[in-house]
């Protein structure tokens, strides 16, 4: 088995990618309470929050089925072509969560969309 050196720009991409995916999961805590208010509406501001981080524990533990999906991509058609799917329907799904209504204008269907949009980002 050949020996790689991992190089500066491997440990530079792995960090930022690292870093910005905390940057994303701090926002979203920090923005949790207005995410609530506007998706999940309750008179229990912890239902509120409850129902938010439960959207969010759904994307955390989808990960390893799009790890699954995303490495047999990876080993068919290159890493190149998994990387490149990955960040697409990442970044759709996060402009698209921005998109959706607030529940005063759709109703229950902004939760079912919150949620299936979550599961994909």
């Amino acid at each position: 088995m050949a020996s790689r050196s991992i190089g500066p720009g491997l440990i530079i991409g792995v960090a930022s990618g690292t870093v910005l995916e905390w940057y994303d999961a701090f926002l979203f805590a920090v923005a949790a309470t207005y995410v609530g208010a506007a998706f999940f509406p309750s008179k229990d501001p912890i239902v509120q929050l409850a129902n938010v981080f439960l959207t969010f524990a759904l994307g955390f533990f989808a990960r390893p089925l799009g790890a699954l999906f995303f490495g047999w991509v990876g080993d068919r058609f290159g890493r190149r072509t998994a990387i490149f799917w990955t960040l697409l329907t990442a970044g759709l799904a996060t402009a698209l969560i921005g998109l959706v209504p607030s529940y005063k204008e759709w109703g229950v269907a902004v939760a079912n969309t919150a949620l299936s949009l979550g599961y994909c980002a």
